[in-house]
């Protein structure tokens, strides 16, 4: 049977999002030739597993596989978290996201044109076969359409004033000025990579490895920053609370290259790093109000909220 689908993905550095999913932005061929790795992928005669490893970054997200990849495994996860069957036939309308200092025509059109390279696609994921049409992509803002997955309280509380909106990627750090209303205004965005969460987690390992000669991990970064039970020593503890204390003062001052400044005006903050540093914003004299919401799919819901009302506006 022949459905229609309306799904949201953000193709993070680190990881891929969906409404229901998150998992490592990183896939591997699998070559065993048996069934050793659990949730294989099968397209065209080849088959692939998700990775749990961390693969480098990549400017320009077409020069390999890995992203269309990773789009087929988002498809089947969030088909399948949403119990719908497989065996239908369904014609996608996808929303994707892109930073909002690198949001231009080109590049979008690139990237649609990437994911879209066969128009209809089958392949089976996890000994199930999915069979998907690729009817329309948008391109949307990232960051910002996270705005549209939050409640109504905190939407009605930002609606009328301006506002800074921060993604805290893994590699980046998107900044875009909301007028009220929630118009984004794209003649005051800003996007860098200084203060993002695995800059930050990288420039932790180097101060450890150098003064302890012990290499942590991000997991241990993690555990440290979530404040859960380890055994690491006071001192590396509070190497890893000190360094995204001041990645989150030098968003906060970079924030002012958009004109906004944080103790006048409120910031919302998403993306997977907004739960290392909210608090850090929340304790900063600089920063009148924070907004802050801890899920990490905010994105994703955004896009798939976004494109359904568009549909819903050519009825």
């Amino acid at each position: 049977m022949d459905k229609q689908l309306i799904m949201g993905i953000d193709h993070g550095n680190s990881q891929i999002k969906t409404a229901h999913c998150c998992f490592t932005a990183s896939v591997r061929e699998y070559t065993m030739g048996n069934a050793m790795q659990p949730e294989i992928l099968e397209l065209h005669g080849k088959q692939y597993f998700q990775s749990s490893a961390l693969d480098p970054t990549e400017i320009d997200k077409t020069e390999t596989d890995r992203y269309y990849l990773l789009t087929l495994f988002a498809i089947a996860r969030e088909i399948d978290s949403r119990k719908l069957s497989n065996t239908d036939t369904y014609h996608l309308y996808l929303g994707i996201g892109f930073p909002p200092g690198f949001y231009d025509e080109d590049g979008n059109k690139k990237f649609r044109d990437y994911l879209t390279r066969e128009k209809e696609v089958i392949f089976i994921y996890n000994k199930r076969k999915y069979h998907i049409v690729f009817e329309e992509i948008f391109s949307l803002l990232q960051g910002v359409a996270a705005l549209y997955a939050i409640n109504p309280v905190m939407q009605n509380q930002l609606r009328d004033q301006e506002f800074a909106c921060i993604d805290i990627g893994g590699w980046t750090v998107d900044y875009i000025a909301i007028d009220k209303g929630f118009k984004e205004n794209l003649e005051r965005i800003y996007s860098m990579s200084g203060s993002s969460v695995n800059r930050t987690a990288d420039g932790i390992k180097r101060t450890v490895l150098r003064k302890y000669r012990y290499e942590l991990t991000y997991e241990n970064i993690n555990s440290i920053i979530n404040k859960e039970k380890n055994n690491f020593e006071e001192d590396i503890q509070k190497i890893v609370q000190r360094a995204f204390k001041e990645a989150a003062e030098k968003i906060i001052i970079q924030t002012q290259s958009i004109g906004i400044d944080l103790k006048h005006y409120p910031v919302f903050l998403t993306g997977g790093g907004a739960k290392y540093m909210h608090i850090y914003f929340k304790n900063n004299p600089k920063v009148v109000n924070v907004f802050y919401v801890d899920n990490i799919n905010l994105n994703a819901i955004g896009y798939e909220k976004i494109v359904d009302y568009a549909l819903s506006q050519r009825k």
